[in-house]
């Protein structure tokens, strides 16, 4: 009967930790499409004629 506790308390443990896992995951997911698309973004930018530098220094 206590093994069975345990192994209850353990998975409860194990589900919680997942879901905060899971949750972490998913923002850094998020963060990399953000950072990808910062980096098209300025790739972009570099590439326009130096007319548009104002666009660079204000984005930044």
């Amino acid at each position: 009967m206590v093994k069975k506790q345990k192994e209850d308390k353990q998975l409860q443990q194990d589900a919680a930790e997942f879901q905060d896992l899971q949750e972490k995951y998913e923002d850094a997911v998020k963060q990399l499409g953000e950072k990808k698309l910062e980096i098209h973004v300025l790739r972009d930018l570099v590439k326009k004629p130096a007319n548009n530098c104002q666009v660079i220094v204000y984005w930044l």
